[in-house]
């Protein structure tokens, strides 16, 4: 059996019901319309990591003060 795989990044900003994209509605919705097949939803929400001290986003670890 296959099944079709939808990822979301930044998954609670989609999955908020307070907030603009209320993802698994939609997805319910379509998917009880029969407009989108069954699927799996994945939602993954952004690590942080300690640079110095300071909690940071992943997003971000790439950027270090430079060298002096």
């Amino acid at each position: 059996m296959s099944s079709a795989v939808m990822f979301f990044n930044d998954g609670w900003w989609y999955l908020d019901p307070e907030a603009a994209v209320r993802a698994a509605i939609a997805l319910d919705n379509l998917a009880a319309d029969g407009s989108v097949p069954p699927m799996i939803s994945v939602f993954v929400d952004p690590g942080t990591i300690d640079v110095d001290g300071a909690v940071t986003p992943l997003a971000y670890r790439w950027l270090r003060a430079a060298p002096t």
